[in-house]
């Protein structure tokens, strides 16, 4: 994994298949500090940047992730 994207903190990694990499920026429970980092990856050259939310492990949409329990 490259040591410097762009001057971003804290990436991380996951593959499935070794073919496909999909890299992660940060973790929150905050939406304020979720959307300040999405915009500070697309600021810092990554305009494709977007939210990810994620609930024991597994990925889940932004609409059950924003629900309260």
């Amino acid at each position: 994994m490259p040591k410097n994207f762009k001057g971003l903190k804290g990436v991380s990694v996951n593959t499935d298949n070794g073919k496909i990499f999909k890299y992660y920026y940060g973790q929150a429970t905050d939406l304020e500090t979720i959307r300040k980092r999405c915009e500070q990856a697309k600021g810092n050259g990554y305009p494709g940047a977007y939210v990810v939310a994620f609930r024991n492990g597994k990925s889940i949409s932004m609409e059950d992730a924003l629900k309260k329990e």
